[in-house]
């Protein structure tokens, strides 16, 4: 995780583009956002962990529901 929190530009100009999308986000478009951000040192499982803490209510799409229910 170390890695991901390392290349915070990255990740912050990956969640710039999820939020941007009215639609419900898959892994795998999550996954393709965040490689979109040409991250340098992000590895696979730490996408797959981000996804997870991000999909609050376990429906394998991050939305708005899962917004809303964190805050």
């Amino acid at each position: 995780m170390n890695r991901a929190l390392g290349d915070m530009p990255a990740l912050d100009l990956s969640f710039e583009m999820l939020l941007s999308d009215p639609k419900p986000i898959t892994r795998e478009a999550f996954r393709e956002k965040i490689f979109a951000s040409d991250p340098e040192s992000i590895r696979e499982k730490e996408i797959e962990f981000l996804f997870d803490i991000l999909d609050y209510n376990d429906d394998d799409v991050i939305d708005k529901k899962d917004f809303r229910i964190i805050s």
